[in-house]
């Protein structure tokens, strides 16, 4: 996820927030491309830009990254409709945060991972995405993802309430049509299932 990638959703919020008040807009759903969701910040560029020491290039480039991915986080936490982030593959790191900032959360029952391994690989974090995780996870679990870098499937996210929901897929299908799969599954369960969506 880089600062292009955020300013990409920022402006794709903008024109669904215009939808939303043109149509009767139900939800808004999430979803990344092939085996993932996100694999997080582009944590190789922080690394090189630290090792640099040569200038203020490291802490320009994490403020603004923290300030504009802050500011995603926050516009889907109070979106004006429902939120669902379908983890079609693995999540890592600011992907995580990312999913957590929906209302809801669907995986892949035993495809893909959802972890946050930033402690281990000695990233600082700023403090708002320790109380986005803090509000969503219970403390036991939170102390699991964000500070020693648990990695959950589906099934295992399910049972500690990462997650609301898991699919099942066969695995013979290619990940376009499993992406189909679980975007139909979020509708019926979720979205057709709730009548004060109606």
């Amino acid at each position: 996820m880089s600062l292009d990638m955020i300013e990409a959703l920022h402006k794709n919020l903008d024109f669904i927030m215009e939808d939303i008040k043109k149509n009767n807009v139900k939800g808004l759903i999430t979803i990344g491309t092939g085996k993932y969701y996100s694999l997080g910040a582009e944590v190789d560029k922080f690394i090189e830009l630290n090792q640099s020491n040569k200038d203020d290039r490291y802490k320009n480039h994490m403020t603004s990254f923290s300030s504009q991915f802050l500011r995603l986080a926050a516009r889907i936490l109070t979106f004006p409709v429902p939120t669902y982030s379908v983890m079609n593959g693995h999540c890592y790191g600011a992907g995580a945060y990312f999913s957590l900032a929906h209302d809801f959360r669907i995986m892949k029952r035993n495809k893909g991972w959802f972890c946050i391994p930033a402690m281990k690989l000695h990233v600082e974090l700023p403090i708002g995405l320790h109380k986005l995780a803090q509000s969503k996870l219970q403390p036991k679990i939170f102390r699991d993802v964000v500070l020693l870098g648990k990695k959950y499937t589906g099934e295992q996210a399910l049972n500690v309430d990462i997650i609301d929901y898991f699919v099942s897929t066969e695995s013979n299908l290619d990940s376009k049509n499993e992406d189909q799969i679980m975007i139909d599954e979020v509708i019926k369960h979720f979205i057709d299932a709730d009548p004060w969506m109606a």
